[in-house]
């Protein structure tokens, strides 16, 4: 992807997240990974977007470029969520963009987050 190597965390997330829809997710969900932004969208059609997501390693640093697509997405209404989680995706630290609020998820309750997004947006 352009001057990045690909990213073993997306590629594993990618998986994961497809697998876990046989078990956890709600089959209405779908994920579209754009240059390592996810978009979360529900509905048939037309279809929504409930949210756009970043999948980052712990402690992982924000960059000025990413700032600069983060707001532009939440200026146009999609809430962005920046999700800190190693390739085991036992625990998931969720954080909203615009207000800084965090959250602690584990696996369970992170599907549970995800299938319901549009009641739980924080």
């Amino acid at each position: 992807m352009g001057k990045y190597s690909r990213s073993r965390l997306n590629d594993a997330y990618s998986n994961w997240h497809y697998q876990y829809r046989q078990g956890g997710f709600t089959k209405s969900d779908y994920m579209i990974d754009i240059d390592r932004i996810w978009v979360e969208m529900r509905g048939g059609k037309p279809i929504e977007a409930v949210a756009v997501f970043d999948i980052k390693e712990p402690n992982a640093i924000i960059t000025d470029a990413q700032s600069v697509v983060y707001n532009w997405f939440e200026d146009r209404g999609l809430p962005v969520f920046i999700v800190h989680t190693t390739i085991s995706f036992e625990n998931f630290k969720v954080r909203r963009w615009r207000n800084g609020t965090t959250k602690q998820f584990n696996k369970a309750e992170y599907v549970n987050w995800i299938n319901n997004l549009g009641s739980s947006i924080f």
